[in-house]
């Protein structure tokens, strides 16, 4: 008998949460070893849990996905992290994709895709919604939107990158 893949669900809405939680237990045979809506409780649960992915929604009610996923890489955690989000923008998965993510998947796919895919990148494959891969091609062959700004942001360092966002949100 293989051993169940642990995964850790973060998303500002409770019913996305207990659905995908569901899904991936009745349907993907994974494990969901802890869920929460809660940005503040996603590095204590880390550490409680050690899962082997995390499934982090892009636009959380108290901050975004990517503040969640430097913070998790601040206290010096690798976990690997598949963005699943409504958001189809481009920009939103150029940042996701630099900032490190294994995967973008979309919540309007389908349930068994979202299983597949969660289950590949828990194995170390990067994963992109099928309606996405155009625009991954697209960011792949020409780099983001304003690739002059987006290779000066790229060769900044994490800390450079966080002073950045706290300048951009005017701290």
């Amino acid at each position: 008998m293989t051993e169940k893949i642990r995964v850790m669900l973060v998303d500002d809405h409770s019913l996305c949460r207990s659905g995908l939680k569901e899904l991936l237990e009745h349907r993907g045979g994974m494990l969901v070893v802890a869920t929460t809506g809660d940005p503040n409780q996603v590095v204590p649960l880390i550490r409680e849990h050690d899962p082997q992915l995390m499934v982090l929604d892009l636009r959380l009610a108290q901050t975004d996905g990517l503040s969640v996923l430097r913070m998790i890489r601040a206290d010096g955690h690798d976990v690997p992290v598949v963005i699943l989000t409504m958001s189809d923008s481009e920009d939103d998965m150029s940042a996701a994709l630099r900032a490190g993510v294994k995967g973008y998947l979309l919540k309007d796919m389908d349930p068994e895709e979202v299983i597949d895919a969660i289950g590949r990148a828990a194995r170390g494959e990067m994963v992109v919604a099928s309606a996405m891969m155009l625009k991954f091609a697209q960011i792949l062959q020409t780099g983001p939107k304003g690739s002059a700004m987006g290779d000066l942001v790229a060769t900044l360092t994490e800390r450079e990158r966080q002073v950045l966002d706290h300048v951009a949100s005017g701290q």
